[in-house]
């Protein structure tokens, strides 16, 4: 079913229920106003018949004169005056040859003082009956009945039932003609995005968009998100294809990179097998060559195990670290990368009486990456590490600023944007060992922690990481 047809639907079936409870609502309110109103009548005739009843006789022989009951009956009001036993007494002239019917209960009700309503047949005709206590002296000495045809009433609401049935269809009709016209004008730009979507997708051309020169309304909006998602499809489509690229390079990287350690433990594992017997002080050498290479196969295997927890959603277990401690442990082992290129460490002091909600053994691989890549690009100069406190507050932490710099080789401007890519690598890293997989881990490693890398490098000058932690003081 289409939208047009389920708009007309929905509106139709919302009025239809709208109007069968405004109709109803109209037709009991009347109702019951005109029985109410009916009754009243039927009390007030009756009232004053009463009034105009008079005692006759002396102190210990009493009766009642009654009126002549047609001067109080209408066309349509009948009355019937009955003794304490229920025996018609006395009616009025327009009940011909009937009585007015009373039931046993109403009549035992009645004889005690409690006046009461029914509703009989009499004949074809439906009637209302007042039954009421004559009382004198509080002494009961019969039964007045005040009947009503409700004919003329019934009338009256059968004709305001047709009259609202028919006002009711009516506007149903009207309604979902001008639903079905007015969906049709406002669904009409549908048809131009659907027809221009079909064109983008039999043409496969991602550049395409919707045209659309009408007012900002839902519409509007719908087609102007739909441009932005076929921006985003291309944008993705782009990324797709330049991941592609870029795995296709790190598959050839990676592949390089274990099989050069594999080939080298096979190799040892080979010439050990048959000369370790003729020459046993090479065993030693040969063994140290071997655990190198695993330890380079370990590296890049925690690379990719990394990369593959960040992927999946990975939440680090976080407990509150003291920064001074751990850098005083694990800085001499960064002095050990390459002990050649002279390693200086400025400010550690800054690190007393801050600690860090975070994960210790990442921020120790987030260092050692970082460090690494300096001495790996740097082949004469300098590498430092500089811990610095900022006095700004934010959410009630201090900022630690750890900034990494070397005088090495540098990030040509246009590899700049792309060093936290997975598997990139510059221009000028070739024929240097890497897997372009160290800077997204870094980058992440920084986020989860809630902090910020920047870097600032010139070709031949050398290359400043910039990260930045939020710390607590203790």
């Amino acid at each position: 079913m289409s939208i047009r047809w389920r708009i007309t639907l929905w509106y139709s079936s919302i009025l239809t229920i709208l109007l069968l409870m405004v109709g109803t609502f109209i037709y009991l309110f009347f109702a019951q106003r005109e029985a109410t109103l009916f009754d009243n009548r039927l009390v007030q005739t009756g009232n004053e018949v009463i009034g105009s009843i008079t005692p006759q006789g002396f102190l210990f022989h009493q009766w009642l004169e009654l009126p002549n009951f047609d001067i109080f009956s209408t066309p349509n009001i009948y009355l019937q005056a009955r003794d304490q036993y229920g025996r018609v007494v006395s009616r009025s002239g327009n009940l011909t040859d009937h009585q007015l019917p009373i039931s046993e209960e109403i009549l035992k009700n009645v004889i005690r003082g409690k006046a009461g309503f029914e509703t009989v047949m009499l004949e074809s005709n439906k009637i209302r009956i007042y039954t009421t206590p004559i009382i004198s002296n509080k002494q009961i000495y019969g039964v007045l009945q005040v009947g009503g045809s409700l004919e003329q009433m019934e009338r009256s609401l059968a004709n305001l039932k047709w009259i609202l049935f028919i006002g009711f269809l009516i506007t149903i009709l009207s309604v979902g003609c001008v639903a079905w016209i007015l969906a049709k004008r406002v669904l009409r730009p549908i048809d131009d995005i659907i027809l221009a979507t079909s064109e983008i997708e039999r043409g496969q051309d991602l550049k395409k968009r919707i045209p659309y020169d009408g007012p900002p309304d839902e519409i509007g909006k719908l087609v102007e998100q739909s441009n932005h998602m076929f921006a985003r499809l291309e944008k993705v489509y782009d990324d797709l294809e330049e991941s592609y690229q870029m795995q296709k390079r790190f598959v050839s990287d990676a592949s390089h990179e274990l099989r050069t350690p594999l080939t080298s433990i096979k190799g040892n594992i080979d010439f050990l097998k048959k000369t370790y017997k003729e020459h046993p002080e090479m065993i030693e050498e040969i063994l140290g060559e071997v655990s190198y290479e695993i330890d380079r196969m370990t590296r890049l295997t925690n690379s990719l195990l990394s990369l593959a927890r960040a992927d999946a959603g990975y939440q680090m277990q976080f407990e509150q670290v003291q920064l001074l401690p751990l850098m005083e442990e694990f800085v001499p082992h960064l002095e050990k990368i390459k002990p050649s290129i002279p390693f200086k460490v400025n400010q550690m002091e800054q690190l007393r009486g801050l600690s860090i909600n975070g994960n210790e053994d990442y921020l120790k691989q987030l260092l050692y990456i970082l460090v690494e890549n300096a001495f790996k690009y740097t082949e004469e100069g300098l590498v430092s590490l500089t811990f610095e406190r900022s006095s700004v507050q934010k959410n009630g932490s201090t900022e630690l600023c750890i900034t990494i710099c070397d005088t090495g080789i540098g990030i040509p401007e246009q590899d700049l944007a792309h060093i936290f890519e997975r598997f990139y690598r510059g221009e000028n890293t070739h024929g240097i060992k890497g897997t372009g997989l160290g800077l997204p881990i870094a980058k992440w490693i920084v986020e989860q922690h809630k902090g910020t890398i920047e870097v600032n490098s010139r070709v031949g000058m050398g290359t400043t990481f910039t990260i930045t932690l939020p710390v607590i003081q203790y």
